[in-house]
């Protein structure tokens, strides 16, 4: 994650959506263009997509660093 918050490529990710549904699925960024970001999530067949930054919770950056918010 950047320092101004924004998701960077490598970024494990939640969506907004999954979070208030309760559901647990992590995705990757693998691909940024502007304010979209293409997440490859982890389930069984490893579904991808774009999805606007602003879904998107980072709960560990690409370096590993788990973040809390």
């Amino acid at each position: 994650m950047i320092n101004n918050g924004m998701p960077e490529i490598g970024d494990v990710v939640i969506h907004y959506i999954d979070r208030s549904n309760q559901i647990t699925c992590y995705g990757t960024i693998i691909e940024i263009k502007k304010d979209d970001c293409f997440v490859i999530w982890s389930s069984e067949s490893l579904p991808g997509g774009w999805h606007k930054m602003s879904h998107l919770k980072v709960v560990s950056d690409i370096n590993g660093k788990v973040i809390k918010k």
